[in-house]
């Protein structure tokens, strides 16, 4: 038996951000010394302060490139961005930071510290391996447990729930849904992921029919890092049994509390996990172990229950002997049956879900991916506005798209200084989105995507960008349509982040010819543009955090082949000369018109001049 403990980074013994003034391994800022025996498993974020990108470099116990580095890109006024998510160190190794800008970022974090020394933490088991059940999100999707008694807790009881959970492959959905509740509707309580636009929240409700509701709900400022990230979590709402407080911890941490003034009765006896008790409300993505205790359980104790993003025998720890229902999602289960360990015997039921078809391994590990970099030296496109423009007009290079019930994705880089006007258009001609799609820079803080078969018949969504594509840097742009014909099926992400709604309207009929002639690239536009890919499909939310590589474009032939029908490399490609950029793969080559070869400039995202 070891033990666990948060530590403070050596580095800021009181917690507070360690502003990194240091540009080259020989002024890095020293963020943490490890230990040297036991383990520290090491949580940085970065947050940018300036109106511009930064370079970060984290060295690891050296200064070999790549050997000691970890190296990314923060975006400008961002963050807390994980920069090291979770790695364990030992042997006394020294961990430094520094960035291309000195005092642009600051470095904020802990280390959850494994000792086998008895003392200055809480004893914890070893990790315990387990398994978890798939929801794909469909209706009906639950494991049923019902009204036993020793899971059903009165205002006057105090309780807590907890539960590991993924989004499979980091997709985001547009309503998480519940990961587990006890409600009929009006009274009990419910742990859930919630969208409502333009905000996501995590929650933790406890709800009588007649007084004040505790409601503890926690609005995420930043879903890209938390959720597309196809890391594990825990989440775990704690109610005190006195009518009045609540408290809900992510990963260990605490990160809201709330009160409430409940007068009447909480019990639902309708327990669920992925699903609300009458609604259909049901998970997406992946639900590991679910533990259920008749205590609130301490700060301590969730500390511990996380245990540096393990599992652990809920058998053992923490308080075993408060344990109500514990159930390990599919480990040694067959059939549509999760058996309860906690040894209550209240075993959960699969509806419309088997353990052979719909229960995998957890793998707790940080998930990575590999990408194949660009080279160096590359180049896109400059336009000046007006006429300049990259266009072809003597084809039609749609085909695999007769009308708007199909799906597609566009991707881009743009570089705008005063902006204005179209970006990407495939349409019927060069002065109208009709019959095709467009993506015009429309505002300081907005982009608009219409999609249209005449001017009475098509669907316009404008996208909120907060400012980003006119601040003089590359962003990364991916429009994606779903194919139901109204605009919210458009999607919108700038720099990895789905870009929330704020407007659209009229709407496509069934079947509408989409007769995407031409193609238009820079229309009017005033900046630089580089990378356009165009798939055949719809692409993942995880794909797209993938494109986007925390702003360091991949080579999209190799890294996203399937489905690609174009893609101009704008000035990098093999036989781009002026006046054609190649499409590399539809062989629907562009024509610069007027332009002249000055306009194809050394200047790209991978290497920003």
């Amino acid at each position: 038996m070891g033990v666990f403990s948060k530590q403070f980074l050596s580095a800021s013994p009181n917690g507070l951000p360690i502003k990194i003034t240091g540009t080259a391994t020989g002024t890095a800022n020293t963020i943490h010394a490890s230990a040297s025996s036991a383990k520290d498993v090491m949580w940085l974020h970065a947050v940018n302060t300036t109106g511009g990108n930064v370079d970060l470099t984290i060295e690891f116990g050296g200064v070999v490139s790549p050997d000691h580095h970890i190296k990314m890109r923060i975006e400008a006024q961002s963050g807390p961005i994980l920069v090291v998510p979770g790695i364990p160190l030992t042997g006394s190794v020294t961990v430094k930071a520094f960035a291309s800008v000195a005092n642009a970022v600051n470095i904020v974090g802990y280390v959850d510290r494994i000792s086998e020394t008895v003392g200055g933490g809480v004893a914890y088991t070893a990790p315990y391996d387990t398994k978890a059940v798939r929801f794909s999100g469909a209706i009906g999707e639950r494991l049923d447990i019902g009204s036993a008694s020793e899971l059903q807790f009165e205002r006057d009881e105090a309780f807590s729930i907890a539960v590991w959970f993924r989004l499979r492959y980091g997709e985001l959905s547009e309503a998480f849904g519940y990961l587990a509740s006890n409600t009929d509707g009006f009274r009990g309580w419910g742990l859930y992921l919630d969208h409502d636009s333009p905000t996501y929240q995590i929650r933790f409700d406890v709800t009588d029919y007649g007084g004040t509701p505790i409601t503890v709900a926690y609005t995420l400022t930043n879903i890209y890092e938390l959720f597309n990230d196809r890391v594990w979590h825990q989440l775990v709402g704690t109610y005190a049994g006195d009518n009045t407080n609540g408290k809900l911890y992510l990963d260990g941490i605490l990160i809201k509390a709330a009160t409430g003034t409940l007068s009447a009765t909480i019990l639902a006896n309708n327990l669920r996990i992925g699903n609300h008790g009458t609604n259909n409300l049901q998970w997406q993505g992946l639900i590991g172990p679910v533990g259920i205790w008749n205590k609130e359980l301490s700060a301590d104790e969730v500390s511990v229950l996380f245990n540096g993003r393990n599992t652990l025998n809920l058998l053992t720890s923490p308080a075993p002997s408060n344990l109500a229902g514990y159930w390990r999602m599919g480990e040694g289960d067959s059939g549509t049956t999760i058996a309860d360990w906690s040894g209550n015997g209240n075993d959960a039921t699969m509806n419309n879900l088997t353990v052979a078809d719909d229960v995998e391994p957890m793998h707790l590990h940080t998930p990575s991916y590999s990408y194949t970099p660009l080279s160096s030296g590359l180049k896109c496109v400059e336009f000046a506005g007006g006429d300049d423009e990259l266009s072809n007009t003597g084809d039609r290079p749609f085909t695999q798209h007769p009308h708007f019930d199909h799906p597609f994705t566009i991707s881009f880089w743009a570089r705008a200084t005063t902006g204005g006007s179209w970006m990407v258009v495939f349409g019927n001609d060069h002065t109208s989105w009709l019959h095709g799609v467009a993506v015009m820079d429309s505002g300081a803080s907005q982009i608009t995507v219409y999609l249209g078969y005449s001017g009475s018949a098509m669907i316009y969504s404008y996208y909120d960008t907060e400012g980003a594509q006119r601040d003089g840097n590359w962003h990364h742009y991916v429009v994606r349509y779903a194919t139901g014909r109204t605009y919210s099926d458009s999607h919108v992400w700038v720099d990895g982040v789905r870009r929330r709604v704020t407007g659209g309207g009229v709407g496509l009929g069934a079947n509408q010819l989409y007769n995407a002639n031409n193609v238009f690239i820079g229309d009017g536009f005033v900046g630089k543009i580089a990378e356009v890919a165009y798939w055949n499909h719809y692409l993942s939310d995880f794909d797209i955090m993938r494109l986007y590589n925390k702003g360091i474009p991949t080579d999209i032939l190799t890294d996203f082949p399937e489905g690609l029908i174009h893609y101009w490399r704008m000035g990098d490609g093999p036989e781009d000369a002026y006046p054609t950029i190649k499409d590399v793969v539809g062989g629907f080559d562009l024509t610069m018109t007027n332009m002249d070869s000055g306009d194809i400039v050394t200047d790209h995202p991978a290497n920003p001049t």
